[in-house]
């Protein structure tokens, strides 16, 4: 099992353009703590909300059975970025709740309008990002000490 790579994907064209960001394959099947940073390149005020985040086998035009949907845990949002604005979303994705094996991480940024541009390398590319692997929890049990 191995965590995602740094490396991102441009993926999901609509009308030759790019409208999604994928990691490479990898298969964990635990929890990632993600980062990823853009830059609004949009010439337009953003208002954003929680990103769609969804996993597959294979990316279009290979892309193979159904989709998963794992939980994702959002931590921070910028709520408006202003056009040249960097703008970070960090959260936890839960990949226990999908398939397991080699897989395929996708994020599609959300607008409050429930939309997003279809040009994501040129309107809002990834600056830098980051994908740890979280270590699985253990219960914790409280121990009575008895001194004899």
């Amino acid at each position: 099992m191995n965590c995602p790579s740094n490396k991102i994907i441009y993926s999901y064209p609509w009308n030759n353009k790019n409208t999604a960001y994928s990691t490479e394959l990898f298969d964990f099947s635990g929890s990632l703590a993600v980062t990823l940073t853009f830059i609004n390149k949009s010439g337009k005020t953003l208002k954003l909300r929680k990103p769609q985040v969804w996993t597959t086998e294979g990316l279009p035009p290979d892309e193979i059975g159904d989709p998963g949907l794992p939980f994702f845990k959002l931590i921070y949002t910028p709520p408006e970025v202003i056009p040249e604005q960097q703008f970070t979303i960090q959260g936890i994705v839960d990949l226990s709740t999908v398939k397991s094996g080699s897989k395929h991480l996708t994020f599609r940024p959300q607008t409050t309008i429930g939309s997003w541009f279809g040009d994501v390398e040129n309107v809002a590319p990834v600056v830098s990002n980051s994908f740890i692997c979280l270590p699985e929890q253990t219960k914790s049990e409280d121990i009575e000490l008895r001194l004899i």
